[in-house]
């Protein structure tokens, strides 16, 4: 059956309303808590309490079952933080030659094809305008 079917057969057209909600630590717990005192499913838990998703409340009891209902109040969202870079260590003076070598070639090497894709165009539009005349 459809998500929105079973939140609309719950709660009504209200059910159906879009879900934008900062769950308190208290509200976490009290679902976890009733889910488990009422051997409630997934599914059956989120429509009782308007949670969009299962994987929401999976994580919650996740936590819950890890670090208690304490740990439900620290619940980190967003993407986590990247590694720390470690710094580089100084380069040589040969080392940063090759570097600035490189970085040469690089912008040479697309300067020359700039130049050549420029030269085709005109060629073109030269060849465009001896075509009609």
């Amino acid at each position: 059956m459809q998500k929105w079917v079973r939140f609309y057969k719950a709660h009504g057209a209200k059910g159906l309303r879009p879900i934008r909600n900062k769950y308190s630590e208290k509200f976490k717990a009290r679902v976890v808590l009733e889910m488990k005192e009422k051997s409630l499913s997934y599914q059956e838990t989120c429509v009782l309490f308007k949670i969009p998703t299962e994987e929401t409340f999976k994580r919650w009891l996740k936590i819950y079952e890890e670090k208690g209902p304490e740990g439900l109040s620290i619940e980190k969202r967003g993407k986590p933080k990247s590694m720390p870079r470690k710094p580089k260590k100084p380069m040589t003076r040969e080392e940063q030659l090759l570097d600035e070598l490189a970085d040469l070639k690089a912008e040479n090497a697309y300067l020359k094809k700039l130049h050549a894709l420029v030269q085709s165009e005109k060629e073109k539009e030269e060849k465009r305008k001896s075509s009609r005349n």
